[in-house]
């Protein structure tokens, strides 16, 4: 008997719901980075310690209505694997997430999800858990959603037809990103724009925000991304598709498009001055040339033409503007913020700060300021107990002794006394019953404004300040190993109120440190150490899994039946590596993290496409 030969089923007839769950998630993708709208949340008593704007209320544009939607789509992702399971009468066994080749990737998704419930669980704060931290909104079902949406992407994308609607519908997202910045960077910050924000705020308080200003971040573009660091994460996750479909389009109207939208997203990059975003942009140009660099004789002469009018652009940009272009890419690549604020000779430099009842202890690598009062009576001693000759005018007291000429004190009007050593900011501490007092979160009374251990100090400067937050949260993850705190917690355990750490590094105590400024250690502190192996995972093998079918997928560009296939593939790959770097020195946040973890599943999801069709 003859054995009867099963037909391979073509790669454009997938299933209409199928085709439907990518659409919808597609659709999501495109409208979830601009949800924008007014929301004022009467916030518990923990969390209005920390992230309160006035009379416990928090006020927010940018986050909780993303949030909302993400977990929408999760629940509506979930509903369609289930279904896709249980009612089709030939149910489709040959998907992605099916695969044994990707079990390990789900295996550790659900291994995420499961700590994350945990964490959860037993968690000291679980209202905070419930909705994520005001200054994100990642709550447990927000993370558990991510998941959802990466399974998502792994499971509807591995369809030619889905994949060349998907470029359309990035090619678009990134017109109007484009768009979008030009306005923010040569008119007004989108806002400001009085009939954008009456559209996005109540009606019951369109009184009070309107004179709304946004310009906290100066000529940084940030559109509706709550800041221009996540707006700068969210450029570079649609670069790679723009670079790299110019490199690999073959009709030259198309070269010519993506050429163009991939320059404009460099500007968009450019205009959020986000340093890491600018410097994963450099590495998502060289990784997309070397993933194509078996065929890059036959790319070559666009790119010379492309960098040629690129230098030119440059050159003639930044005489134009009188050196302002160069000077401005200098900056973004230097970042000299920390610098600037550690570089003044003319301040009183800081070691360690000590509360001893009625004495005040300022301590210096050299010096000591000793303050002690008695009945209301100040005095000011050195660190071996001399008088310090002081003169009072304007009831400002000014030091006269070498090396203290640069501290100034006064009392303010809420009865602090105010502290100048030099630095950005001034310190202030309270004076009552004869003891000296801290001032913390909305005016607290605080007995330590310093650190008992500062390991890995000279971190403290690197990225913006971010080694602050690395070095003071590495120590805190031996209580995290196997499940975290919860969802939104960080601010609660991190060390607040630490003088010393905050003006070395910042210029000013006016911070709450509510996140780590890592995505990696933000999972390991909230979720455990666990799901941050389980999220490596993850990561790993959605490389290898790109790298072991390399030879596949840059054959799938000479073919019209799986050339979208794989234009998505690797470009996708490039997203998700330069965002896995980017997540190095940023938090993972919900209005630009599930569009990294759709498009991650997508990126799985397409080679198994050129794979196995």
């Amino acid at each position: 008997m003859n054995k009867v030969k099963h037909a391979v089923k073509p790669v454009n007839n997938e299933p209409r719901y199928k085709r439907v769950a990518a659409l919808m998630i597609m659709i999501c993708m495109a409208v979830i980075p601009w949800i924008t709208y007014m929301k004022v949340v009467k916030l518990d008593s923990t969390a209005s310690e920390y992230f309160q704007n006035s009379d416990g209320l928090s006020v927010d544009f940018f986050l909780y209505y993303k949030a909302f939607v993400v977990i929408i789509l999760g629940i509506l992702i979930l509903c369609f694997i289930i279904g896709e399971n249980i009612f089709p009468d030939n149910i489709i066994k040959e998907t992605p997430v099916r695969s044994k080749s990707n079990r390990i990737m789900v295996i550790a998704a659900g291994v995420v999800v499961i700590m994350t419930v945990l964490s959860a669980v037993f968690s000291k704060y679980h209202a905070t858990v419930r909705t994520g931290s005001p200054s994100e909104y990642e709550s447990i079902y927000v993370i558990v959603s991510y998941m959802l949406l990466f399974l998502g992407g792994m499971n509807y994308f591995f369809y030619e037809n889905v994949s060349r609607l998907l470029k359309n519908i990035i090619l678009v997202l990134a017109m109007v990103t484009i768009v979008l910045t030009c306005v923010e960077a040569f008119y007004k910050p989108l806002l400001e724009i009085d009939w954008i924000r009456n559209m996005i705020t109540p009606s019951a308080y369109k009184g009070v925000v309107s004179d709304l200003k946004v310009s906290a971040f100066s000529d940084m573009v940030s559109l509706t991304f709550y800041n221009p660091d996540y707006y700068g994460g969210f450029c570079i996750l649609l670069f790679p598709f723009m670079w790299n479909c110019f490199l690999t389009e073959n009709r030259r109207i198309w070269q010519i498009i993506y050429g163009m939208l991939s320059a404009g997203m460099m500007f968009c990059v450019l205009k959020s001055k986000a340093t890491a975003s600018f410097y994963v942009l450099i590495i998502e140009i060289i990784l997309t040339v070397i993933i194509h660099i078996r065929n890059l004789k036959r790319m070559w002469k666009r790119f010379s033409v492309y960098v040629l009018v690129m230098v030119s652009v440059i050159v003639i940009a930044n005489v134009v503007s009188g050196g302002k272009l160069l000077e401005t890419g200098k900056n973004i690549a230097v970042n000299e913020t920390i610098d600037e604020v550690n570089s003044s000779a003319d301040k009183f430099q800081l070691d360690d700060i000590r509360l001893e009842d009625n004495r005040l202890r300022i301590i210096g690598p050299c010096k000591e300021l000793c303050i002690e009062v008695d009945n209301g009576t100040l005095q000011f001693t050195d660190g071996q107990g001399n008088l310090l000759e002081v003169s009072n005018s304007d009831d400002v007291i000014y030091f006269d002794n070498e090396g203290y000429s640069m501290v100034t004190i006064t009392m303010n009007s809420y009865n602090q006394l105010v502290i100048d050593l030099g630095y950005d900011d001034t310190i202030e501490f309270y004076v009552s019953d004869n003891t000296f007092y801290g001032v913390g979160q909305n005016g607290s009374k605080v007995t330590d404004v310093s650190r008992d251990n500062r390991c890995g100090r000279w971190l403290y400067p690197l990225f913006t300040g971010r080694g602050y937050a690395w070095a003071n949260t590495l120590p805190m993850l031996g209580k995290t190993i196997l499940i975290g705190h919860g969802a939104g917690t960080f601010a609660y355990y991190f060390k607040q109120n630490d003088y010393v750490g905050l003006l070395n590094t910042h210029g000013s105590t006016k911070f709450v440190i509510d996140k780590p400024h890592s995505m990696y250690l933000q999972t390991a502190m909230e979720e455990g150490c666990v799901a941050l192996v389980a999220m490596l995972v993850i990561f790993t093998m959605v490389i290898w899994n790109y790298i072991v079918n390399y030879k596949c997928i840059e054959s799938g560009y000479a073919d019209n039946k799986k050339h979208n296939l794989a234009s998505v593939a690797g470009a996708g790959f490039v997203a998700g590596v330069g965002f896995m770097i980017y997540g190095l020195v940023n938090d993972s946040m919900v209005t630009v993290n599930p569009m990294f973890w759709i498009i991650l599943g997508i990126c799985v999801s397409s080679v198994y496409g050129l794979k196995n069709n």
